[in-house]
């Protein structure tokens, strides 16, 4: 299961609620706004489940009484029943792999349009390139928030996500195109949440 969550703390009820439905084995999160200080809070409410969790001051970690308002932020929660789950060492703060037996599962958000540079989105695809060549032979599904959307852009962005979708031959799970972005004020729709799979 993938949840852009848009804040761990103010959704928790909601998702406890898609948790309890639907009794996922694996649950990947973006947007969680959370800090590492405020990670472990994932297992206090969740605790049937095991979690890895990436923030935005994972290098430097804030103080809590002068963190700002949460932001980025990604985790991977797996139930405790399965055993062996491995966190991929080279994780990063936008791009977490966990793997399990002849699976790995990559969580991705990616940098939105606005705030990064061209490079810097590339730079992360170069990441998930990485990772994916070392995932040979293993069954390999990369999801989340990607900030871009393949039907509606066409610019060098977009064309540098084409290129490594096409490169490793990855097939988009909800081929159905609709959208999974709605701007809350209700000026335009997007697609920039995917589910990959080789």
């Amino acid at each position: 299961m993938n949840i852009n969550v848009e804040g761990f703390h103010s959704n928790r009820l909601h998702l406890q609620t898609i948790i309890e439905k639907f009794d996922p084995d694996f649950i990947t999160l973006q947007e969680t706004w959370l800090f590492k200080y405020q990670t472990s809070d994932i297992d206090k409410h969740f605790p049937n489940y095991n979690s890895a969790s990436k923030s935005v001051d994972d290098e430097d970690p804030f103080i809590p009484y002068k963190a700002p308002r949460g932001y980025g932020g990604i985790s991977t929660l797996w139930k405790k029943s399965i055993t062996g789950v491995t966190v991929h060492p080279d994780s990063t703060n936008r791009i977490l792999t966990v793997e399990h037996e002849d699976l790995a599962i990559t969580n991705v958000y990616l940098p939105c349009r606005g705030t990064y540079s061209h490079q810097e989105y590339c730079e992360e695809i170069d990441k998930l390139t990485e990772r994916s060549t070392q995932q040979d032979g293993s069954k390999h599904i990369i999801l989340g928030d990607f900030n871009i959307d393949v039907i509606k852009q066409n610019d060098r962005r977009a064309r540098y996500f084409k290129d490594f979708i096409t490169d490793f031959e990855l097939r988009d799970l909800k081929s159905d195109q609709k959208n999974t972005f709605h701007d809350k004020a209700g000026r335009f729709d997007s697609r920039i949440d995917y589910i990959f799979f080789n």
